[in-house]
This record gives structure tokens, C-alpha cells and sequence, in this order.
């Protein structure tokens, strides 16, 4: 049963970073940390009722502080969508650095894009972080190569981007408004 609701909050938590990360940023936030550490903690706690609710309140804490603190839980998003971003890309164009080396770089290339960008940092953050949970998720449930599994992240990404980015268009002021 925990198992299925853990795949359930999985692609709930990927789509809803995919499509709506910037706007629901704090949802999105407070579901990945609930998962991330539903993942860590699991192994120890097993799938009694702490095993739940520990991971529940460390989500609802993580969605709290990202309201008080926006800012901040954008620059760190940033950075861990740059930490897992630029070693995958290494690893698929064979660059033979080293992953702590591109986390690094990735991580402070991250922050720096959303401190300069605040909305497109965000929307190119959260789609990417939404669209690889959805291409782990469908690489292990379909058994899809490593190549594969990256194409699926990319359009994943770019779908997520271009729906997220339509919705930041500027509302035009009809003219009865004035």
C-alpha cells in the first residue's frame, strides 16, 4: 500500500513541478521534500504510522519555510536543479570531469539563473526537477534505456517550459478598463 501511494505523490509531485512549479512553488516544494525524505527514512522507520508522518511533517515544515522565505528556497531550488542537471549532461556528452566538480558548477550556474531571472530561473528549475522524477519514474516502470530515458527528460523539459511559460505571458488591459 505505501509503495503505491509513494508512486502516486511521485508523479503528483513531478507533474505539478513540471506544469505549475513556479506558480504552486511551495506545494511543489513541500511534496519533494516529503518524498525525498519518505525515501531516506523508509529503510528505518519501515511503513508504520512514523514512517508516514515523519516524512509528512518534514513536507508541510519544507512548504512553510518556502512561503516565509521565497527567495531562498528559489536560489536553493536552482542550485539543486543545477547539481543534478550538469552531470547528467556531462555524463551524456562523455565529458570525463569530475560529478563533484559539475555538481558544483551546475549548482552555482543554477542559483546564478534564478538570482538573475527570478521567474524563467524558476520555470526552467521546477520544469526540469518535475520532468526528471517523471522520466525516472517511467524509465524504471518501462524499463527504458539510459538514451531513451534522456530523450523523454528533454521533452518532458521542453513541454514543461513552453506550458509554464505561456502562462507568464502579459495580460493585455481591455479597454472598457479604463
Amino acid at each position: 500500500m505505501t509503495g503505491v501511494l509513494v508512486e502516486f505523490l511521485s508523479l503528483s509531485t513531478g507533474l505539478l513541478l513540471l506544469l505549475a512549479g513556479r506558480r504552486l512553488f511551495w506545494l511543489a516544494v513541500g511534496l519533494a521534500a516529503a518524498l525525498l525524505s519518505w525515501h531516506f527514512l523508509h529503510p528505518t522507520l519501515g511503513d508504520g504510522w512514523l514512517g508516514l508522518a515523519l516524512p509528512a511533517g518534514v513536507g508541510l515544515l519544507l512548504g512553510w519555510l518556502t512561503v516565509r522565505f521565497v527567495r531562498l528556497a528559489a536560489l536553493l531550488a536552482g542550485f539543486l536543479a543545477g547539481v543534478l542537471l550538469l552531470p547528467a549532461a556531462g555524463e551524456l556528452l562523455g565529458l570525463e570531469v569530475g560529478w563533484y566538480a559539475l555538481a558544483l558548477a551546475g549548482g552555482v550556474g543554477g542559483m546564478a539563473l534564478v538570482a538573475l531571472a527570478m521567474k524563467w530561473g524558476l520555470v526552467l528549475a521546477t520544469a526540469f526537477m518535475g520532468a526528471l522524477i517523471l522520466a525516472s519514474g517511467l524509465r524504471e516502470s518501462l524499463h527504458l534505456s539510459a538514451p531513451a530515458a534522456n530523450v523523454v527528460l528533454l521533452i518532458l523539459m521542453a513541454l514543461g517550459v513552453a506550458w509554464q511559460g505561456m502562462g507568464m505571458r502579459p495580460q493585455r488591459v481591455s479597454r472598457s478598463a479604463y
